[in-house]
């Protein structure tokens, strides 16, 4: 009861802190990008012409800050409809590789300068070949929460999402299961904070703690948990992991990939790092 009456008291202060720092963000890099294509126009003729990468710099920033906000009101949005019991899994065909390549893009602007974020698809993988019936909303949001936490916490090194084809050979016409592995080399979560992950009234260090709790909350929902180790491969950072069985799209037979590549399959995930 103390947890939520403290939780309460502090929420929409933090709320919006949350809201305010990005958006403040925004709102400076727009104005600055606006004061540098004044300053071309008003250029004589002949002078230099405008600065393009720096241009593009300041508008993938003020879009990464407009991200996180937009990203902290869905987790908001989600968690008022998870209270009221509002929140129900639609699904929809289509192929994981494109809700993947989706989610990545969203996150890629966030980044800190230097951290690369590495997408990895083992083969053979029904992923990219094969629709499924996924709940596309849901699914973005827990992805995106993941990698966007992982932007804040990660100054140097990778962000690594990896998706693993776990179907067995005996159903793989009707279904599919998946692995998805979200891999930082961040600062990492202490032992008092990996047990009460993902609670309601827990807060973090990069937050409230409402992103986890959403995300937790939404993989109850389709069926799944979250699972956390850190620190991970002995190297710090965290690794986040969840699995999802997959019913077939309608219409369509699937069998295993057969091509030439072992290792990682390439996705277009072009986009810009924030400098």
């Amino acid at each position: 009861v103390q947890q939520r009456f403290n939780f309460e008291r502090n929420f929409w202060a933090v709320a919006c802190h949350e809201l305010k720092n990005p958006l403040g963000g925004t709102v400076g890099y727009l104005d600055l990008a606006i004061s540098e294509m004044k300053n071309v126009q008003c250029q004589i003729p002949g002078g230099s012409p405008p600065d393009t990468t720096r241009l593009a710099s300041l508008q993938m920033d003020a879009l990464a800050c407009t991200q996180q906000a937009l990203s902290w009101l869905h987790s908001l949005n989600s968690f008022c409809k998870l209270e009221a019991g509002q929140l129900k899994p639609t699904l929809r065909p289509m192929l994981v590789t494109d809700l993947l390549a989706a989610a990545v893009k969203i996150a890629k602007p966030s980044l800190n300068a230097g951290v690369e974020l590495i997408l990895e698809l083992p083969q053979p993988n029904r992923a990219e070949v094969c629709e499924y019936m996924i709940e596309a909303t849901m699914v973005s949001q827990v992805l995106c929460n993941l990698m966007l936490n992982a932007t804040r916490v990660t100054e140097q090194g990778s962000i690594t999402v990896r998706c693993l084809d776990v179907t067995d050979d005996a159903c793989s016409e009707s279904e599919g299961s998946f692995v998805f592995e979200l891999i930082d080399t961040g600062v990492g979560c202490s032992d008092e904070l990996l047990a009460r992950l993902g609670s309601k009234y827990v807060p973090t260090s990069s937050g409230t703690g409402l992103g986890l709790y959403v995300v937790t909350s939404l993989l109850r929902k389709l069926d799944s948990d979250l699972s956390v180790v850190s620190p991970f491969d002995g190297n710090g950072g965290t690794k986040f992991s969840f699995g999802l069985r997959l019913a077939i799209a309608p219409r369509q037979q699937c069998s295993t990939p057969t091509n030439h590549f072992t290792s990682t399959s390439q996705l277009d995930v072009s986009g810009g790092t924030q400098g």
